[in-house]
């Protein structure tokens, strides 16, 4: 999330009956919402589990969260997590004809702002029109840095929710980020985003590099039809897990559905795999899913052939260009 004003979608109607996924970031990514704490291998809801230690400014934040009702009848929140400097909650608008989604941020906002000011006092603001060199930083905030907001980023990233299953992942990953914050702290040699040469071609990486290596003794890029019938598939699958097996490296950005059938067996196998990414890594990236538990267990390698670019649209020219840099570095000796 840039320190910036994102478009909205334009396919989303943002009056209408709609679940959404929210995450705003605190201005200057200050960490005022607590500290995360806890045992990433003891499960949730079991003491001693990975949680955000409460500050008095959490506890108010939490509070204007669930004021949203009060102030907007058709939203309902389903689950949130506050983060030492960011929030994730799940708002659903029960009903169309409200009030813009925007409008409910803002309020919420404005709640948040009073709080802050309660306990706080006056605010320094920090924002990226503030990121200047150290003589230049003693002024007081102009109206184009105080427009960002007191405790939040002027902007928030909305996610609509709509596929099937996806309100459930969505709510286990919201539950889940103290876990997965302290997973990449514990590990974080391998969270660390790496610019590197391989095949000629320079690419970042997120992930055990040694992967690299031992795709140079033996490699196989992997390329599903999505025309391939049902028997053909469970074949070559087979044949695939069985060199995997042997110390084959599968390298692929896993597109088809053959494709991500196959490393969801690699990554229950924990097979060493390589995953090319189309979108790239921003500067607070973590691996999505079960991918973060793979980097850290060392299994997976992330890389991407491209900058970091969140709204690029993936289409069949971007995938044959993934495809063919698999290639590459399957051959690659």
């Amino acid at each position: 999330m840039e320190d910036k004003i994102p478009h909205r979608l334009d396919n989303v109607d943002y009056h209408g009956r709609r679940i959404y996924h929210i995450t705003m970031a605190t201005e200057g990514r200050r960490c005022l919402l607590g500290k995360v704490e806890g045992d990433p291998a003891i499960p949730r809801g079991q003491q001693g589990a990975p949680h955000t230690k409460a500050t008095e400014l959490r506890k108010e934040v939490v509070a204007c969260l669930r004021a949203i009702p009060q102030y907007h009848p058709e939203a309902r929140l389903i689950a949130y997590q506050l983060m030492p400097d960011h929030i994730h909650f799940i708002l659903f608008v029960t009903h169309s004809g409200g009030d813009h989604l925007d409008r409910i941020i803002q309020g919420f906002k404005i709640g948040c702002n009073k709080a802050y000011r309660s306990l706080v006092g006056e605010p320094a603001i920090i924002s990226q029109a503030q990121k200047q060199p150290q003589a230049q930083k003693q002024h007081r905030p102009t109206t184009e840095e105080r427009k960002h907001g007191i405790l939040w980023q002027a902007s928030y990233y909305e996610k609509p929710l709509s596929g099937k299953g996806q309100l459930a992942r969505m709510i286990d990953y919201v539950h889940d980020n103290p876990r997965r914050l302290l997973v990449k702290r514990l590990n974080s040699p391998l969270f660390r985003i790496t610019t590197l040469t391989a095949a000629g071609i320079p690419i970042s990486a997120v992930g055990e590099h040694a992967i690299l290596s031992q795709a140079k003794k033996q490699s196989i890029a992997v390329r599903i039809s999505r025309k391939t019938d049902e028997a053909s598939l469970a074949t070559i699958t087979d044949e695939l897990l069985r060199k995997a097996r042997n110390g084959a490296v599968i390298i692929s950005p896993f597109i088809s559905p053959g494709e991500k059938a196959l490393r969801t067996r690699l990554l229950e196998e924990h097979l060493p795999h390589i995953r090319l990414d189309g979108i790239g890594f921003g500067p607070y990236y973590k691996p999505p899913g079960i991918d973060l538990d793979a980097v850290a267990d060392g299994y997976l390698l992330i890389i991407s052939p491209w900058e970091y670019d969140e709204c690029r649209k993936l289409g069949k020219a971007e995938f044959e260009a993934l495809n063919r840099i698999a290639r590459l570095l399957a051959t690659e000796e």
